[in-house]
């Protein structure tokens, strides 16, 4: 069955703060913002494009999944089957995160779910991962995982959630996005960031 999701153009970036999110996607205590660790710490681009709180409409689709509860973020357009991802630390409290240490992601697939066959579960897909591109805090592009070479190729036309762990040098934070691949559109260029040496951290 398909899912489909509503499409509009974004180019802003500053995406993750609390304005827009469902309430039960909402942050934390005042004092402990990012203690639920729901994305609103950190700031998310996916092939450029930033992470968006999920609309009234997604949410209450994609709650009708198992295991979706903490799906807080989505894209407004398709994104390619090898798409980049950068993030740093923005949003309610910028400095949480810290400087990048690494990207890591979880794909799970949703537009062939079956509840009389999958029950509780989507299986997420083993075979990806994410590199780097060339520095921690520049673009990270999603690859086949050489420990699960299950022959899978890439990523197939249709929509996923992406889960998205972002770990800084002080602590984490994640967002889980609803998005939609189109294996027809190029990835977005490679951002190199930043030499380590050179990088604003916390030490």
């Amino acid at each position: 069955m398909k899912w489909l999701i509503g499409v509009a153009l974004v180019t802003a970036l500053g995406n993750a703060s609390a304005s827009g999110l469902m309430d039960d996607c909402k942050p934390g205590s005042r004092s402990m913002q990012c203690i639920n660790r729901n994305g609103v710490c950190v700031e998310v681009t996916i092939d450029g494009q930033a992470t968006q709180p999920i609309g009234k409409a997604d949410r209450e689709r994609i709650l009708r999944l198992p295991d979706m509860k903490e799906v807080c973020y989505q894209l407004a357009a398709p994104v390619s089957a090898a798409f980049r991802v950068q993030a740093h630390g923005g949003g309610l409290q910028p400095n949480f995160v810290g400087a990048i240490d690494g990207l890591g992601v979880i794909i799970v697939p949703i537009d062939d779910y079956d509840p009389e066959y999958d029950h509780n579960r989507i299986e997420p897909l083993h075979d990806f991962s994410v590199d780097a591109d060339g520095y921690r805090d520049g673009t990270w592009q999603l690859k086949r995982s050489d420990h699960f070479n299950t022959g899978k190729g890439a990523l197939k036309a249709g929509e996923y959630v992406v889960i998205i762990r972002v770990h800084g040098r002080d602590n984490w934070d994640k967002q889980e996005v609803l998005l939609r691949v189109d294996p027809a559109l190029k990835p977005a260029p490679a951002q190199r960031g930043t030499p380590d040496a050179k990088r604003k951290g916390s030490d």
